[in-house]
């Protein structure tokens, strides 16, 4: 599958190098079930990584979504464990590990 698809007007020309209106690119994206093992601490506070691991076995690290999420992780993180997070991505590489992952939503 192609990691992203052009789509350009039929007379545009490319410009190495330069975003032109005429040329859009549209990223594939993915989403996979994640499993809630912890948090790590990082520029936004002591639960601003959710740390996890899919079904396969792949540890995965995301930012939390927003703010309202790491107020709700510091008053109850043990209950989130064993909860199932569902991530976006845009690719997977090889090794089977997510390319540029994002939390989505809780489920």
């Amino acid at each position: 599958m192609d990691r992203w698809l052009p789509v350009k007007k039929i007379a545009a020309t490319y410009r190495p190098g330069k975003r032109v209106k005429e040329w859009i690119k549209f990223k594939c994206a993915g989403a996979a079930e994640v499993t809630i093992t912890g948090f790590k601490a990082g520029s936004l506070g002591p639960h601003s990584i959710i740390v996890g691991v899919d079904a396969h076995g792949i540890e995965v690290q995301v930012k939390t979504l927003n703010d309202q999420w790491r107020a709700d992780f510091a008053t109850s993180a043990a209950a989130q464990i064993n909860r199932t997070l569902v991530i976006s991505y845009q690719e997977k590489t090889r090794e089977g590990r997510y390319r540029h992952p994002m939390a989505d939503h809780l489920l």
